[in-house]
């Protein structure tokens, strides 16, 4: 890996994460339901499932379960269902639930098996995420140096050190502007728990 390449993947990864995606609406959407830890939480969580994933690229394992469609397919419908559970779960318990729980502090609402383990899933459990790893990294690959694996490793990681960066600037920003959770209460409740219903439907539509 020469020092042209690594210029090349940080300005190209760059570039991809300045993007809003489904990423910036997930952020927006914890953030308005969860404490600002608990949100760095769930973004940490995401990063360390960036980090599997980097690795499972760097050593094939990745590059195996794209040869087989069918894995992709079920890791799909996985992802599809887990935001769809996530969002209509909002959904339903913003409208059963008192008023006067929903205005003392919604950070709970999104709770399933804590912040961390929650973006940890997120990131996992989308196959997008599994792709784009595929098909970034290698292109950034040089012969010469350290041995590919160790190339795409270190690829993975500098990613997933950028998109934390990315996603608790975007966090910050969000609580600083009042996109997030300071409009809590019903009707940011219904907005978060669309975006992540909105968020399975793309899944579907975008592979």
């Amino acid at each position: 890996m020469n020092l042209e390449s690594l210029i090349g993947f940080v300005v190209a990864s760059v570039l991809v994460l300045a993007i809003p995606g489904p990423s910036f609406l997930y952020v927006i959407a914890v953030s308005r339901q969860q404490s600002i830890m608990d949100a760095a939480w769930n973004i940490l969580g995401m990063g360390f499932g960036g980090i599997i994933i980097a690795t499972l690229t760097a050593f094939g394992v990745a590059t195996l379960i794209k040869g087989f469609p069918v894995i992709l397919v079920f890791l799909k419908i996985t992802g599809v269902m887990y935001f769809f559970w996530i969002g209509l779960r909002l959904l339903w318990r913003t409208y059963y639930i008192q008023k006067k729980d929903l205005d003392g502090g919604g950070h709970s609402e999104l709770s399933s098996g804590g912040p961390f383990l929650q973006g940890f899933w997120v990131e996992i459990l989308n196959p997008k995420a599994v792709l784009f790893f595929i098909s970034l990294l290698p292109q950034f690959v040089t012969p010469n140096g350290y041995a590919s694996y160790v190339q795409l490793l270190i690829l993975g990681l500098i990613f997933v050190a950028l998109q934390i960066s990315t996603d608790l600037t975007v966090l910050y920003l969000a609580t600083k502007i009042s996109l997030s959770g300071r409009l809590s209460g019903k009707y940011g409740a219904y907005a978060s728990g669309l975006v992540f219903v909105g968020l399975g439907f793309f899944l579907i539509f975008s592979i």
